[in-house]
């Protein structure tokens, strides 16, 4: 089978309605089915996969034309995840209850997957110590015929992202495409050959 790469020309970016969530107590290495994941993993929406370069000015005497422009730390965006409301037990709508009402707050590692359209695992983002932050429930219209939908907003430490498409060794023994953890180094970047981002600097 022809590598799917940006090269090739039978190609397609791959489409954003196939995946799936799960939550994972304690520390988990990237994994198709971790062991002790939770199993409601059917959300309608995934948002907030961001993350950008802090940048730190300098100014330096005499340059009165411009500033020194420097990168600092990654920051990222919170995690925001949409599905119906749900009857009867959720463990997740308990992790989220115990926090906003018992401040008893349990960080958990969640996996986002994107799949392709057979099932199979296309990347993977890893958020690493997740804790929730907001709850919404849709608002109540008498004269709407839409689903009530539940929203949770959470915050975590950094993610990281994985290709087990194309890195099926580094998916199974959990290393990561792009770990956000540790700065970048220009001159041996921690990305394989078929992985090219482009840096903020």
């Amino acid at each position: 089978m022809a590598q799917q790469t940006r090269e090739n020309k039978n190609y397609y970016p791959p489409v954003a309605f196939s995946f799936r969530v799960e939550f994972v107590e304690g520390e988990s290495k990237v994994d198709k089915s971790p062991s002790n994941a939770w199993g409601e993993t059917s959300f309608s929406e995934v948002a907030g996969l961001t993350m950008e370069m802090g940048i730190e000015e300098l100014s330096e005497g005499g340059l009165n034309t411009h500033n020194h422009r420097l990168p600092t730390k990654a920051k990222f965006g919170n995690l925001i995840l949409k599905r119906g409301m749900l009857r009867g037990d959720s463990k997740v709508y308990t992790w989220v209850y115990d926090a906003m009402n018992g401040y008893k707050f349990t960080p958990l590692t969640i996996f986002v997957t994107l799949r392709n359209p057979v099932g199979d695992p296309l990347r993977v983002w890893k958020f690493e110590k997740a804790w929730p932050i907001k709850f919404i429930t849709s608002d109540f219209k008498a004269t709407d015929n839409a689903i009530v939908v539940e929203s949770f907003e959470l915050a975590y430490s950094h993610f990281t992202m994985h290709n087990p498409a194309q890195n099926a060794k580094d998916y199974a023994s959990g290393q990561t495409l792009v770990d956000n953890s540790k700065p970048p180094v220009r001159n041996d970047p921690p990305f394989p050959p078929s992985f090219s981002p482009v840096l903020p600097f």
